[in-house]
C-alpha cells in the first residue's frame, strides 16, 4: 500500500475518534468558603463542587450527566442532573433527574453560597430552589421576551410544575408546584426593575402555606455587585432574615463573595459571616 495512503489511514484513525467527541462538552466547578458563626469556623461548599458532561447533535438529541463531587458527601454523584432529551416544537423535551422548573426563577446572584436565599428567605428542598427531582418529564421554550416551563413526575408522586418568567425593563416571574405525593404547594412570584443605578427586587414565596416576602436591592459598587436583602421570615419561619453582601467577578472563569447573612435564629442558622472563591473549569 502506498506510505502516503496508509499514513492518511493512521491521521484518520486518530482523529476520528477526537471528532466523535467534538460535541461532548465537559465542565465543572469548585468552591471554597470560609464561614464564621455560633458553632464556630467551618469550610464550606454550598452546592458548587460538580463535574458535568453535556452533549448534543445534529439529530436534536441531547444530554446531561452531573456529579455532586463535594467532599464528605457518601451520596456524590446522585444529587445532581442526569437527563436525556429532544429539541421539539420549538422548545426542549427532557426526561431524568433534573433542576424544577421554579429552581432559582427569583434569580438570587448569591445561590449556591453560603448567602442563598434558598433555605430561608425561599423554599430549598427537592420542590423549591434546591430543586432536583427524579423521574421528571420537562418541557421548557421560549415565550416572547421570556421562558415557559412545565414538569410532570408519571412514577406515583404526580408531581407537577409550571413556571413563566419574561418582561423588559420590568421583569417578572411567577412559579408554582406541587410537592411530591405530599400534597403541600410551593408558589413563587416577583418582579425585578432598575431604578435610579440599582436594581430592586420584591418576591413572594408560599411554600405548604407559609408566606414569606423578600425585598432587595443591588448596586454596582468596585467593579463588583453590592446586595442587601430582607425576608420577613428566615428558616425558622419565626424571624426575619437579612444580609448584606458583596460579590465580584475576578475573571471570566473565577468569582469572589463576601457578606453576612442572619437566616432565622437557631442555632444552625444563626449569624453568619464569611468570604468564599468559586472556580469554572
Amino acid at each position: 500500500m502506498n506510505k502516503k495512503v496508509i499514513a492518511m489511514a493512521v491521521a484518520a484513525g486518530l482523529v476520528a475518534p477526537l471528532a466523535a467527541q467534538a460535541e461532548t462538552k465537559m465542565s465543572g466547578r469548585v468552591q471554597q468558603e470560609i464561614v464564621n458563626q455560633s458553632a464556630g469556623l467551618s469550610f464550606e461548599d454550598n452546592g458548587h463542587a460538580r463535574l458535568q458532561f453535556d452533549y448534543s447533535d445534529d439529530s436534536g438529541f441531547f444530554g446531561r450527566l452531573a456529579m455532586d463531587a463535594r467532599v464528605g458527601r457518601e451520596d456524590a454523584g446522585e444529587h445532581r442532573d442526569q437527563y436525556v432529551g429532544l429539541k421539539v416544537g420549538g422548545g426542549k423535551l427532557s426526561f431524568g433527574r433534573q433542576a424544577g422548573v421554579i429552581k432559582n426563577i427569583e434569580k438570587d446572584p448569591f445561590i449556591a453560597t453560603f448567602l442563598q436565599m434558598r433555605g430561608g428567605a425561599v423554599a430549598g428542598g427537592s420542590f423549591g430552589s434546591s430543586s432536583f427531582i427524579d423521574d421528571t418529564i420537562k418541557y421548557s421554550m421560549k415565550l416572547g421576551g421570556g421562558k415557559l416551563g412545565v414538569e410532570y413526575v408519571p412514577t406515583g408522586s404526580g408531581h407537577m410544575g409550571l413556571a413563566l418568567t419574561g418582561g423588559g425593563d420590568l421583569k417578572y416571574y411567577v412559579g408554582y408546584n406541587t410537592d411530591g405525593g405530599s400534597g403541600n404547594t410551593n408558589m413563587k412570584a416577583g418582579i425585578r426593575m432598575p431604578m435610579g443605578g440599582m436594581k430592586l427586587r420584591v418576591g413572594l414565596d408560599d411554600d405548604a402555606g407559609t408566606q414569606k416576602i423578600n425585598l432587595g436591592v443591588g448596586m454596582k459598587m468596585g467593579g463588583g455587585l453590592l446586595d442587601v436583602t430582607f425576608a420577613t421570615l428566615g428558616a425558622d419561619n419565626t424571624n426575619p432574615y437579612y444580609r448584606v453582601a458583596y460579590k465580584k467577578k475576578n475573571s471570566s472563569n473565577v468569582s469572589t463573595q463576601a457578606g453576612l447573612i442572619q437566616n432565622g435564629s437557631t442555632a444552625s442558622n444563626d449569624m453568619a459571616i464569611g468570604v468564599g472563591v468559586t472556580v469554572k473549569f
